[in-house]
């Protein structure tokens, strides 16, 4: 995991994933590459418990206006049925 002061949290370079804006005040959306093809994305606490989930996902920006400050996690799941968890930190 690497910490891109200016955009938010990005995994490795080859996934191309980035959530933004993170830490966010009132939503973030995913940035990818054209490899990714998000089919859901699921926030959870950091006790596991679904906060927000989206079973379409097509890059729309996510309001985050039903979490408390905190820090969450975001699971997306590719087409192809491949995963990855972002950290995301709501202000």
């Amino acid at each position: 995991l690497e910490l891109n002061e200016g955009l938010g949290f990005s995994i490795s370079e080859k996934e191309d994933l980035l959530l933004y804006p993170n830490p966010s005040p009132n939503g973030f959306c995913v940035i990818t590459n054209e490899n990714w093809q998000i089919d859901r994305l699921i926030v959870t606490d950091v006790l596991g418990k679904e906060q927000l989930v989206l079973s379409s996902y097509h890059g729309e920006f996510v309001s985050s206006n039903s979490l408390k400050s905190g820090n969450y996690f975001v699971t997306l799941i590719s087409s192809n049925g491949n995963s990855t968890v972002l950290p995301l930190v709501i202000l």
